[in-house]
């Protein structure tokens, strides 16, 4: 078989014909209208075969993607190539059958020894990103061209229904790729996930009533009569939806905020509020023009035949759904300013995905806030969820179901930690404790903790350590005391609150060592008697 664009490159002449191909599983992928008769030529030897090739506009869509290195392979080294540029990312032109495949290739083999996967970057270099410095992002870059497309795509299409839901267009790419095998990708990995549910009867359950759930919201649709198209997309099934990218979507400008910066902003709220919008992604509507790019297989039984869906929301597993779902967020803040202004100023600024960290001064202005978010949020179809607080008053504003922690108001003797944004908090303590089995520190506070073990690991590169080989002395003993002092981490809280009063002090320490070096800022509180608080 030989491709279109490189039939009319060589001038030959073609004759006309009407022949089906058809691929595994006895699909047909598609026809052949032409054909010419070519010659292929060896190109260290005078010997010519001839053979009938069909005429296709595409082959594959395979393409070399995996940098290699000829000069590595000794075990080629000396030979006439037959393809000298092999590591090349070139597009196929030309498909060999097995007859012509068998009088072409040379007697004898040469393989080489064969070897574990190695990556682009080397060891050394990964290790050492435990210990070099870490530096502060530059400014945003400008928006790439397909950042651009995806903006322009939102500001254009975007509109809203009478019950104020918003709806989207998907941003697609130019350089989109064909989406003609979408369908049988996705038919096996719907077979394989229905012979998943054969030997595994509990995921069977969790999935029909995810689906089921997914159906009885509308969230997504039965394809009555579905016609073939070239703008459908299917998705495949994984157990759990993909986050990663699918072929017909843009992924969009990164809108999120710096998360250290929410969460400082958070501590300087004396009262504070945390709510997740629920079902964030699927409170979205899509264009009715655009669902048949978020088809899916899908049956409610294992001796039915499958039936073909379309989402009707945006769905996790696109690349764009991050971008989608939080440029909504922002025009649902700017639609609706003027009505509820603290709650869009929250929305500009204290959201990171669907998580809401947010405070105030006092409990009136908090609850005042509080009213507002919940309003605007309704407003654009989005309910709130979740619901925790250092203030229980404003909690008992808030009904039981949706807020995290059920049941009797008052604070229990047993302190509760519930996870945010990562961070573990204690809403009766208004604390961020620390487990010695899980460590997530974005504002490093646990720095002086963690550089002791990448001094360690630094020392053990330094010597050029095999694997199994014995740690020094000094090493093992230094380890030993870092692991027998890592259980006390569950004695260390550090305050949310930052600020008491409006006369602060910053200050701000460094120093450096041969082993590290590490600054520090303290925010230091003068209060009106003259007494101060420091806070980290």
């Amino acid at each position: 078989m030989i491709t279109e664009r490189l039939a009319q490159c060589l001038h030959i002449t073609r004759a006309k014909t009407s022949i089906a191909i058809f691929g595994v599983g006895g699909d047909q992928t598609a026809t052949a209208k032409g054909k010419v008769e070519l010659k292929v030529t060896a190109r260290h030897k005078d010997t010519t075969i001839g053979t009938t090739a069909l005429i296709l506009p595409k082959l594959t869509l395979y393409r070399n993607n995996v940098e290699a290195s000829r000069r590595e392979w000794s075990h080629i080294k000396g030979f006439d190539l037959a393809d000298p540029d092999f590591e090349a990312s070139d597009p196929i032109d030309v498909l060999l059958g097995a007859d012509i495949y068998a009088q072409i290739m040379d007697t004898g083999s040469r393989k080489g020894v064969s070897h574990h996967c190695s990556t682009r970057d080397s060891l050394s270099s990964i290790v050492r990103q435990f210990w070099e410095q870490e530096e502060l992002p530059n400014a945003p870059p400008s928006l790439t061209s397909d950042e651009r497309i995806c903006e322009d795509t939102y500001a254009t299409g975007h509109s809203r229904t009478p019950e104020g839901r918003y709806i989207v267009r998907l941003s697609t790419s130019s350089r989109t790729m064909d989406l003609s095998d979408t369908r049988r990708a996705a038919q096996r990995s719907f077979n394989y996930t229905f012979k998943r549910f054969r030997h595994n009867k509990g995921l069977e359950q969790q999935y029909q009533k995810f689906m089921s759930t997914y159906e009885a919201m509308k969230h997504m649709e039965v394809v009555e009569r579905p016609k073939p198209t070239s703008n459908v997309c299917y998705l495949p099934h994984h157990g759990v939806w993909r986050e990663s990218s699918t072929t017909t979507s843009l992924r969009g400008e990164n809108l999120l905020p710096a998360l250290s910066d929410l969460l400082l902003r958070w501590r300087t709220h004396r009262f504070v509020i945390a709510a997740d919008i629920e079902k964030m992604y699927r409170q979205i509507l899509v264009h009715p023009d655009d669902r048949d790019l978020q088809r899916i297989l899908w049956k409610t039984e294992q001796d039915q035949d499958p039936r073909e869906y379309r989402f009707n929301t945006v769905t996790y597993c696109l690349a764009c759904a991050p971008f989608l779902a939080i440029r909504t967020i922002q025009q649902l803040a700017h639609d609706e300013q003027a009505n509820f202004p603290l709650g869009a100023s929250t929305l500009q600024r204290d959201i990171y995905v669907d998580d809401i960290l947010t405070g105030a001064d006092n409990q009136t202005q908090l609850l005042s806030l509080q009213k507002e978010l919940w309003e605007i949020c309704m407003a654009g179809g989005f309910p709130l969820k979740k619901w925790m607080s250092n203030d229980s008053t404003l909690l008992t504003h808030i009904p039981e179901s949706d807020r995290l922690v059920k049941g009797n108001m008052s604070w229990a003797p047993t302190e509760e930690t519930h996870s945010t944004l990562g961070l573990q908090w204690s809403q009766q303590s208004d604390t961020f404790p620390f487990t010695a089995a899980q460590l997530f520190d974005p504002l490093g506070w646990l720095t002086p903790v963690t550089t002791r073990a990448k001094i360690t690991i630094q020392s053990t590169w330094l010597i050029n350590a095999k694997w199994d080989d014995p740690l020094p002395q000094h090493i093992l003993q230094d380890w030993r005391e870092f692991h027998t002092q890592w259980t006390t981490l569950s004695n260390i809280r550090i305050p949310r609150w930052l600020i008491r009063t409006n006369r602060i002090e910053l200050h701000g320490f460094s120093d450096a060592s041969e082993q590290a070096y590490a600054d520090v800022l303290y925010l230091r509180a003068l209060q009106e008697n003259g007494r101060s608080e420091t806070s980290l």
